[in-house]
C-alpha cells in the first residue's frame, strides 16, 4: 500500500501533461500511487498518459466529460478505497519541485494535528511572481474571510480527515475553499513557506473562465462567506457578509463600486467585534480587511478615499501593509 495518493485531474493537457506526470514520478519521496482521472480529454492527453510506463500511475478514464468537481471526488473515493496514509494534490499542468512531498510528509508525520498542508507557489507562464500563503492556524482561519489559504494543488491531507466529506459540486471554482472550510474543527491547517510547486497562470485556466460573471461570482463567493460564517458561530449579518464579497476580488468590487468610506470602516470593525481571538488571529484580520478596502477603492479609482482610510488611527496597518506588499509574503506579517 502506497502511503500517499495523489490525484490528478485531466482535461486537455495534453501540451503540458507530460512534464507535470513527470514531475511527479521522479518526487525524491517515492511511496505514491498517482491517480489520474482523464475527464474525456478531446486532444492526446490519453496518448500521453497512456506512452509513459511507470507502475504507480492509476489510470481512469471518465469516458466523456463530467467536470473537474466530478473528477475530483472520483479520485478521492478511489485514493480512499485504496487506503493510504494521505492524499495529495496535484494538477495537470504544474511542475512539482522535487522534494514536494518528502518535505510535505515529513512535516506532517512530525505533526500529527496538522491535517491540511499547503506550500508556497511560484507561477510561470503569464508571471513569475512567488505566491506566499499565510502559515499558522490563526492566519489560515483570518485569510478565509478575504481569500483563499491554500493553493489548490499544492495541499496534502489525512485520509481519514476526508472520509466523509468532498467536494461540492455547487461551488464551482471555490470547490477547494469550500472544502477547506468544511474541515474546520477537524484537523489544524498549515502552509509550509517554502517554494515546492510552479503553478502555471495562463487564459485556459479556471480562474480566467470566469472573468467578466462577475454576478455569478459574487454569489458563489458570498456563499462561500455565509458557509464560513456560520461554521464559525454566525454572527456576521448579510449585509456584512455582502460588503465583504464585494470588496475581496477586483470583478466583484465593480457589483457596487460607491460604497462609502465610512461604511466600509463600519464593517471592518463590526466584523472584528464579532469574530473570536481564540480561534483567528484579529490583529491579522483588520490588516487584511483593510487592504481590501484599500485595493477596493484602487479597483474603482477612488485613490482619494485610499488617503482618507490611512487616518491615526489604521497607520499602522498601513506599514503592516506596505511591508506585507513589498516582501510578497504575508506570512512573515506579525
Amino acid at each position: 500500500m502506497a502511503k500517499v495518493n495523489i490525484i490528478m485531474a485531466v482535461y486537455n493537457q495534453a501540451d503540458f501533461l507530460l512534464d507535470s506526470i513527470n514531475s511527479v514520478l521522479n518526487q525524491s519521496f517515492a511511496n505514491f500511487d498517482l491517480i489520474i482521472i482523464n475527464d474525456g480529454s478531446k486532444d492526446k492527453s490519453e496518448e500521453v498518459i497512456l506512452s509513459i510506463k511507470d507502475e504507480r500511475i492509476c489510470y481512469y478514464s471518465n469516458g466523456q466529460n463530467k467536470g473537474l468537481i466530478y473528477s475530483l471526488n472520483r479520485g478521492l473515493e478511489i485514493a480512499i478505497k485504496k487506503g493510504g496514509k494521505y492524499i495529495a494534490r496535484m494538477d495537470s499542468d504544474d511542475i512539482a519541485f522535487p522534494e514536494r512531498l518528502l518535505q510535505q510528509v515529513n512535516y506532517l508525520d512530525e505533526h500529527p494535528s496538522v491535517g491540511l498542508l499547503g506550500t508556497a507557489v511560484q507561477y510561470f507562464g503569464s508571471t513569475n511572481k512567488i505566491r506566499y500563503s499565510p502559515v499558522t492556524q490563526r492566519k489560515i482561519i483570518a485569510t478565509l474571510y478575504c481569500y483563499n489559504p491554500f493553493v489548490h494543488p499544492t495541499v496534502v491531507f489525512r485520509s481519514d480527515i476526508i472520509k466523509d466529506i468532498t467536494f461540492d459540486p455547487t461551488c464551482p471554482k471555490y470547490e477547494d475553499y469550500k472544502l477547506w472550510i468544511d474541515l474546520i474543527g477537524t484537523c489544524e491547517f498549515h502552509n509550509l513557506p517554502t517554494v515546492l510547486l510552479h503553478y502555471r497562470k495562463h487564459p485556459g485556466s479556471v480562474t480566467s473562465s470566469y472573468e467578466g460573471e462577475r454576478g455569478i461570482d459574487h454569489a458563489m463567493f458570498k456563499q462561500i462567506l455565509m458557509h464560513l460564517n456560520l461554521k464559525l458561530g454566525g454572527r456576521l449579518t448579510d449585509q456584512e457578509l455582502e460588503t465583504l464579497s464585494i470588496i475581496t476580488g477586483p470583478g466583484r468590487a465593480k457589483i457596487n463600486p460607491n460604497i462609502p468610506l465610512k461604511e466600509l470602516q463600519a464593517t471592518v470593525d463590526a466584523i472584528i467585534l464579532k469574530t473570536d481571538d481564540s480561534i483567528l488571529d484579529q490583529a491579522y484580520l483588520t490588516q487584511l480587511l483593510i487592504e481590501r478596502i484599500m485595493y477596493y477603492l484602487l479597483w474603482n479609482g477612488r485613490r482619494a478615499d485610499v488617503l482618507r482610510l490611512f487616518n491615526i488611527r489604521r497607520i499602522k496597518y498601513f506599514f503592516g501593509i506596505a511591508r506585507s506588499l513589498a516582501s510578497g509574503k504575508k506570512w512573515v506579517v506579525n
